[in-house]
């Protein structure tokens, strides 16, 4: 996809000429700024007490270096990005521990991007997830540490994968509203690769993350491991954009208990396991759980583009959308799921789902609508009957794959229809389900992944929703549907 290339050096060339090389192991113990082009070739600790400041319009190239390469703490490989991420012993990583700061305050027309130093290739056979690591941001606020074995007295736990001498893999505390900076208009593609032996890493990881750090307008694409995972925490964040992350696209553990909204999500037609997987801890059952704090998100206006609805044929792992256990609640509502055998499972769960009205919400609530769910197994789910299969075609179909031509898709929707939201107390009080709001542009536009690579349109040319009742009701309802194709995972 030459038009893809030029797109992205075109990009990278906006930025300051000046370049930063680190190729050495580096704990940052004071203020510190990166800006233009910073070639990322070790893991970077930034300490308590200092602030990492990365300015808009950042580019952080993120160097591959296989394990028989490391020569003290330099890495300077022959050939980055040659070995496969599974040989891997020491990836670039970006670690901002417990009462350090990060403020990368990207912007639309100049967003922070994350990358591995391959990112400009075309081969489809050449995907570049797991050529580098990822972020993990630690905090002070509240953690169940996900098994009795792994949180101590002071409700400190500790994230896997960090033995670096440098650093410090302490998170948790008891600060609701710790403060670990700000994050907007960040992108984090092609990471995951191993920390360490055996311990891939996250896109971005938020451990015991607190509601006075800032998080909006971030996106995790094409990584080896979980896209986003939250280690408990009460961070708020909105508008997230998940896409072809190889395993789960959010992964939600061990007491987290805040806010996400606006989300959209596209899962690999054929690698990568669920949109969402959501643990309580170890010891919770079906019968009882006393652990706390619980896990228990609140997830509004989120938009999930499966992988197909083909039962085994396009799916990697569990052929569901959404799974919850071990105790895990939460409230999730304003969805709009597609494309996927089975919409979601609970598994060693004491709590009964509530449905309908927000209002009455118990500690573990459903509102969705869903097109093509072989079974809508989970409770408050409103069959989508019929949908224009120009804007939305089945993902696991070669002829109808819109990533092999010039078609451009929007993921929002036109006009609502007859689908209704519920308004949740505490967020933004958003008049519709999924992610987009109607009628307008999406905020995909201009700084996501899809947009760099000119597959997204500004406005959808597509109609309402038409509802199972509707249909059965009225044979001249409208039969339309919003909503957008699915990019082949190596489009790249």
């Amino acid at each position: 996809m030459e038009v893809a290339r030029l797109v992205f050096f075109a990009l990278v060339a906006s930025a300051s000429a000046v370049d930063l090389t680190i190729e050495n192991d580096t704990a940052i113990t004071q203020d510190t700024t990166w800006s233009g082009i910073v070639h990322l070739n070790a893991q970077v600790f930034v300490k308590s007490g200092a602030t990492l400041t990365i300015e808009a319009g950042a580019d952080i190239v993120a160097y591959y270096t296989p394990g028989d390469e490391i020569v003290g703490n330099a890495h300077v490989p022959s050939a980055p990005n040659e070995a496969h991420a599974a040989t891997a012993t020491h990836a670039a990583v970006l670690v901002i521990e417990r009462g350090a700061k990060i403020m990368a305050q990207g912007t639309k027309s100049s967003p922070i991007t994350f990358h591995s130093q391959e990112v400009d290739s075309t081969d489809p056979a050449d995907w570049q997830a797991g050529t580098w690591g990822g972020i993990i941001i630690m905090g002070n606020a509240p953690v169940n540490g996900c098994d009795s074995d792994t949180v101590d007295g002071d409700g400190v736990s500790h994230i896997e994968g960090i033995d670096n001498p440098l650093g410090d893999n302490s998170y948790g505390g008891t600060d609701d509203n710790d403060n670990s900076g700000v994050m907007t208009y960040v992108r984090v593609w092609f990471g995951g690769a191993q920390l360490s032996t055996d311990n891939e890493i996250n896109g971005i990881t938020l451990a015991g993350v607190g509601k006075g750090t800032t998080i909006s307008h971030i996106e995790v694409a094409y990584n080896l491991d979980d896209g986003l995972e939250l280690f408990g925490g009460t961070v708020d964040i909105t508008y997230v954009s998940l896409l072809y992350n190889r395993d789960d696209q959010l992964d939600i553990d061990c007491g987290y208990q805040g806010n996400i909204q606006y989300l959209f999500v596209a899962e690999a037609m054929d690698l990568g396991d669920h949109a969402y997987e959501i643990d309580g801890h170890n010891d919770c059952t079906k019968d009882a759980c006393t652990v706390t704090p619980r896990t228990k998100p609140t997830v509004s206006q989120a938009t999930v583009l499966g992988p197909s609805s083909q039962q085994g044929a396009c799916q990697y792992k569990d052929d569901m959308l959404i799974k919850l256990s071990d105790g895990a609640g939460g409230i999730f509502v304003n969805h709009i799921l597609t494309f996927s055998p089975s919409a979601g499972i609970l598994n060693d769960n004491d709590l009964t789902a509530t449905e309908g009205d927000v209002s009455g919400a118990g500690d573990l609530h459903f509102h969705y609508y869903y097109y093509h769910i072989g079974n809508a197994d989970l409770p408050g789910g409103t069959e989508i009957e019929k949908w224009d299969d120009h804007c939305m075609p089945e993902p696991c179909t070669d002829a109808t794959d819109l990533t092999h031509s010039a078609t451009k898709f929007n993921p929002g929707l036109k006009a609502l229809g007859d689908l209704t939201h519920q308004t949740v107390s505490g967020l933004e009080d958003a008049k519709y389900p999924g992610a987009f709001a109607p009628g307008s542009s999406t905020w995909l536009s201009g700084w996501s992944l899809l947009s760099t690579y000119q597959k997204l349109e500004e406005i959808s040319n597509c109609e309402a929703p038409a509802l199972q009742a509707e249909i059965n009701n009225s044979p001249k309802a409208g039969f339309a549907f919003v909503f957008m194709a699915l990019m082949l995972s190596s489009m790249l």
